[in-house]
């Protein structure tokens, strides 16, 4: 029988290990400290020890829905005393979810003793710290032919003392065999990828291709300064008005990578601490520091992960926090190439603030803006290589059939064609005052995802769920009543007839 759950939070990971089960806690509302998430695939869980439908896995979306806390995940990576990368599958909305979450500090867990398999797992996978049941299996022939599993059984012989004790070798092997061939088989891919970098130094811009070919014109344009692996050609700057696809283009891009980061800017006094990282009590009266996004982005970078970080809406930055931020944009030329350099808020033994760096072809940076009335640092503003989407009927379809094809919805034509009318439609009446704001691509998104989660991804649907928000989202309304403007309504029924909707 399983011991009772401790609630006690982990102070640091000296007892955890690759393939721990550990649960979140459940009296959280979200976690301690900056963290990174990658998308997990039924592969990915499988290689993790999963026994479940691997076609079954949903990739998470963090648009979607928040991690559910109390959720069990197993440690695939421990990165030091506080930092671990783990693995995490529940069931959400009669599916089933993963995530990959990277730099997660150890207190997001409490101590689990023989807690319950991740959901889906079978029995004998209930732990790793126990013992696999396994049946014994009738006789066979010896292998004539050493595997890796009789190399690992020759290991475990040594390990429990060279047999001397009775053990039922063949069931041990086949226990082994069980083991290692999900391994492999998961593994494969990966074994495919790196001989093909062998052969072809061109591979790595292979991947960003691949992302390129996604129907958004914006992401084609990235991938020619960006090569993962590689120098970045440019910083590249997005300009354009709001909800156009800047960020959208550049969550696309980080698919290629291996941690795709997000911040967004703001004015605040305190930015440039929110990025670098900051402090809180660790319960023993002292401080833990937590690093900031920025901070994570290059400590992981160092680490020979490839990182594109998004700076969103970065001209929101004060003056102050552009000036500190264009220091370490132009990073420190070195005879191994460019490398970004950052002081962080740890304080080392010696009493002086942590260094860190990282190679540049090993950390990529985005920016994405709004432009408007307020100028940038000159300096700040050239260390970007601008490039403007000005609002364009053909720029608007392209990306609503790149949001389609996120969803799986491959022929899109007529959905991008209907929401691309609206949409001008809405900025005609914006421009004549008779609405307040423009129908915009996060109207798509929220279309898109409903849809989906009821299982009609369909034109039709899709507008009618877009044109029930058309009067919310960009009508006038009445500062007492809150009701809707008359002199929008005109306005709002051309936009919802544009979608096919009466």
């Amino acid at each position: 029988m399983s011991k009772p759950l401790s609630l006690e939070k982990y102070t640091d990971t000296k007892t955890f290990y690759v393939g721990r089960r550990l649960k979140t806690d459940p009296a959280a509302k979200r976690f301690t400290g900056p963290f990174g998430s990658v998308d997990a695939s039924g592969d990915d869980c499988r290689a993790a020890g999963w026994k479940g439908d691997a076609a079954a896995i949903v990739p998470w979306t963090i648009a979607e829905e928040l991690l559910p806390f109390g959720t069990w995940g197993i440690v695939t990576k421990v990165i030091d005393d506080e930092r671990v990368d783990a693995l995490f599958v529940w069931r959400s909305q009669g599916r089933i979810t993963a995530s990959k979450m990277t730099e997660l500090h150890c207190s997001n867990f409490v101590t689990s003793r023989g807690g319950p398999p991740l959901i889906g797992e079978s029995e004998s996978l209930a732990g790793v710290h126990a013992t696999p049941k396994v049946a014994a299996p009738a006789p066979v022939a010896a292998p004539a032919v050493a595997t890796d599993a009789d190399a690992a059984l020759d290991a475990i012989r040594k390990l429990i003392g060279g047999g001397a004790a009775p053990m039922d070798e063949e069931a041990l092997r086949r226990a082994v065999k069980d083991q290692l061939d999900p391994f492999r088989d998961a593994m494969q891919p990966v074994m495919d990828v790196l001989a093909s970098l062998k052969s072809d130094p061109l591979a790595k811009a292979k991947i960003v291709t691949a992302v390129a070919a996604s129907k958004n014109p914006v992401v084609e344009y990235l991938s020619h300064f960006y090569t993962v692996g590689h120098e970045a050609v440019a910083n590249v700057c997005l300009a354009a008005p709001p909800s156009i696809g800047k960020t959208f283009a550049y969550r696309q891009l980080g698919k290629a990578y291996d941690v795709y980061l997000e911040h967004g800017c703001t004015a605040d006094s305190e930015e440039i601490n929110t990025m670098l990282g900051s402090t809180a009590p660790d319960g023993k009266g002292g401080f833990v520091v937590f690093d900031g996004v920025l901070t994570q982005a290059v400590r992981t970078a160092s680490t020979g992960k490839n990182v594109l970080l998004l700076l969103d809406e970065v001209l929101r930055l004060s003056e102050q926090g552009q000036v500190w931020l264009l220091t370490f944009l132009t990073g420190v030329k070195t005879p191994d190439g460019k490398k970004y350099r950052l002081r962080t808020r740890r304080v080392m033994a010696d009493g002086t603030l942590e260094v860190i760096e990282c190679a540049a072809k090993h950390l990529h940076i985005g920016a994405a803006v709004n432009l408007g009335a307020r100028s940038p640092n000159e300096a700040f503003w050239s260390r970007w290589h601008h490039h403007r989407l000005p609002f364009d009927a053909a720029t608007v379809k392209n990306t609503a059939l790149a949001f389609a094809a996120s969803f799986g919805m491959t022929a899109a034509d007529d959905l991008a064609e209907k929401f691309t009318a609206a949409v001008v439609a809405s900025r005609s009446a914006v421009a004549d005052g008779s609405l307040k704001y423009s129908l915009d691509f996060r109207a798509l998104e929220n279309a898109l995802e409903w849809s989906a989660r009821i299982g009609s991804l369909t034109a039709a649907v899709i507008c009618a769920a877009i044109a029930d928000s058309v009067e919310a989202r960009c009508a006038h309304w009445g500062i007492d009543s809150g009701e809707t403007d008359v002199a929008s309504a005109t306005s709002v029924s051309l936009v919802k007839l544009a979608l096919g909707v009466r």
